[in-house]
């Protein structure tokens, strides 16, 4: 028989139901024809008597001896006091009712002790899970209370019912669809109160006392659970084939297995080669706990849960989790050993020098302010990982944790531009020629376009000399890249980060790829004068490089706009004064009067292209 049905088997006595009334009807009536084979199978003819009172049948109703005509009411009022309504659990909506679900499409999703399940699709789009129950001797009155109890029940790990339905010939319960299957969370909670479970002495999962005696207790739901771990460890059914015609539970084969040799082999291959040896075991050792055949020895499902999670818990340690291609030469207690130097702080947080004990230098950056879930970090990391360009800095590794987040990159000794540019914690300025800082410039610009070709959302959001550093080849390449997703806005705004700051962000809080290239031309600027972005003089109110410059320009001193270090240089004017007017452009007020990235790569490598020895 097909899986999938248009309608489900639980319909079938309201059909036979209809069609008796149908051929009452049709052996009094041979003028009327019978009923089209491709009739909709919706509520109206299912749950409703065939209505003889339309304009089509009036006339053949009459017809009928006045004993028929009495006979058909009788059992018109009888079947329309057995249609009920849906009952929805309160706190769920409305969203559908009892004939949304009879037009639904409904797809078999198996038989069950207690019923059988069907996935239904409505037209609305929702999607529930329809439980046709087994029940016979049971009141309307004992099944409603059955009901409020069971929908009463709201666990994270128990499937919350959302409606039920109830007439003489059918009872349904309906639940979300989870489109994973079976999972962790469990159903069919409370039904055993209600349906006499039939005689099963091979059925797996029933404790021992419940296949004689046929009554459920607390420990007869231990003993089930412990079958369902030891299903999940041994990926073996609960009567598992050992022979052509013998069949063993799978206590007793768990059982037939001792010492070393269950450990070897109960486990189902993916396990064994996955996971921690200690970790299995204890799990294991639980199960047979549970599945104990005297009742009384079983554990409560209480002391089983905390066992349970004091094993997850030390299962789901944060690890340190390395991006995809790199190799694992160390790992998270080898990061905690390390001797480490502060490098600086910055919008994110701190970053530090560390030496490994294998010698191997690496860049870790810690966190601040992050807001996002453990999963957003990680989809984030993996965007980030995906980045492969020379002028990005490549991330190596991340860890998160509850109280620690930190990124790992590469080390690269030259430091920051920052610090070439500025010095580092007071050390002397280190000087840079022309065609340096043309490379710096170039190299940091192809990264950010890079990064803004990867969708419009995307933006590095701190754009800065402080992330700026030098390859191998001596262009510049960006890090930090994607950080500013993982804190708040507030935080980048209360920054020490104001001078690179586009003025949009202060209004809206929203970054943008325009507002990464005004930071970009505040870059450039730095590198044409080597000041610092916020300008401070003794007994004057501290300015912003940008309107320094602005207000040199305007009066026509461009020379005085340039760095000392520069002047020094021949030849080099009429390329400075290009850059400075690509930064002037890029730290336009309005948005939409900023060139892209891709434009201002485009102009530099038109500029550098003119040198030789700055080509790329």
């Amino acid at each position: 028989m097909s899986n999938v049905y248009d309608h489900w088997e639980r319909l079938v006595g309201a059909v036979i139901r209809r069609e008796e009334l149908w051929r009452m009807f049709h052996d009094q009536s041979p003028s009327v024809s019978s009923m089209p084979s491709d009739c909709s199978l919706d509520s109206q003819v299912l749950d409703v008597p065939f209505d003889f009172s339309s304009p089509r049948s009036s006339s053949s109703y009459q017809q009928l001896p006045p004993s028929a005509v009495e006979n058909l009411q009788k059992k018109e009022t009888s079947a329309e006091k057995e249609v009920s309504k849906l009952v929805f659990v309160q706190g769920f909506s409305f969203a559908f009712d009892l004939e949304d679900m009879l037009r639904s499409t409904a797809q078999f999703l198996g038989k069950g002790t207690f019923g059988s399940a069907y996935m239904a699709a409505m037209d609305n789009g929702i999607t529930v899970v329809l439980k046709t129950l087994n029940v016979y001797n049971i009141s309307e009155k004992k099944f409603r209370k059955q009901m409020e109890v069971i929908g009463n029940v709201r666990h994270e790990n128990v499937c919350a019912l959302k409606a039920y339905y109830f007439s003489k010939d059918e009872k349904l319960m309906v639940y979300d669809h989870y489109s994973n299957g079976s999972y962790g969370c469990v159903s069919d909670l409370g039904l055993a109160s209600m349906i006499q479970l039939p005689v099963m002495r091979t059925a797996g999962h029933h404790a021992p006392e419940v296949k004689n005696t046929r009554n459920v207790s607390q420990a007869s739901d231990v003993y089930s659970f412990g079958i369902l771990v030891l299903e999940l460890l041994t990926r073996k059914s609960p009567l598992h084939a050992i022979g052509d015609n013998e069949v063993l539970d799978l206590v007793k084969l768990v059982n037939s297995l001792n010492g070393k040799e269950r450990t070897a082999d109960v486990f189902d291959v993916e396990i064994s080669r996955n996971s921690n040896k200690k970790q299995r075991a204890k799990m294991l050792e639980i199960a047979m706990s549970c599945v104990a055949k005297n009742p009384r020895k079983r554990p409560k499902m209480d002391l089983v849960v905390k066992t349970m999670e004091d094993i997850t818990r030390n299962q789901l340690q944060p690890k340190l989790v390395f991006n995809e291609g790199r190799n694992l030469f160390f790992g998270l207690e080898d990061l905690l050993r390390a001797s480490a130097e502060v490098l600086g702080k910055g919008t994110f947080g701190t970053s530090y020098e560390a030496t490994l004990d294998n010698g191997i230098t690496i860049v870790v950056k810690r966190l601040k302010d992050v807001i996002v879930t453990s999963k957003e970090f990680q989809q984030q990391m993996e965007v980030i990982g995906r980045m492969k360009n020379e002028s990005v800095a490549t991330l190596m590794a991340y860890y998160y944790s509850r109280d620690e987040k930190f990124v790992v990159y590469d080390y690269d000794g030259a430091g920051s531009v920052s610090s070439m540019l500025h010095g580092q914690f007071g050390k002397s300025d280190i000087s840079l020629d022309w065609e340096t800082r043309l490379r710096i410039a170039l190299g940091a610009a192809r990264g950010i376009a890079h990064i803004h070709t990867l969708g419009q959302n995307l933006v590095h959001g701190n754009v800065k000399t402080s992330n700026i550093f030098l390859t191998a080849r001596g262009y510049g390449c960006v890090s930090d890249v994607g950080l500013a997703t993982l804190v708040s806005t507030t935080s980048l705004l209360h920054s020490g980060s104001s001078g690179y700051r586009a003025p949009e962000v202060t209004d809206t809080k929203k970054l943008s790829h325009a507002s990464d290239v005004y930071s970009f031309g505040v870059v450039l600027l730095e590198l044409l004068t080597g000041k610092p972005t916020i300008l401070s003089e003794a007994n004057e109110k501290a300015s912003q490089l940008v309107r320094w410059v602005a207000s040199v320009v305007r009066e026509e001193w461009t020379v005085e706009v340039f760095d000392i270090e520069l002047l020094r240089y021949q030849n080099i004017e009429e390329a400075m004064v290009e850059v400075l007017q690509i930064a002037m452009d890029c730290v336009k007020s309005v948005p939409k009067h900023r060139p892209k990235m891709s434009e201002v790569v485009r102009m530099l490598e038109d500029i550098s292209g003119r040198n030789s020895t700055a080509k790329g």
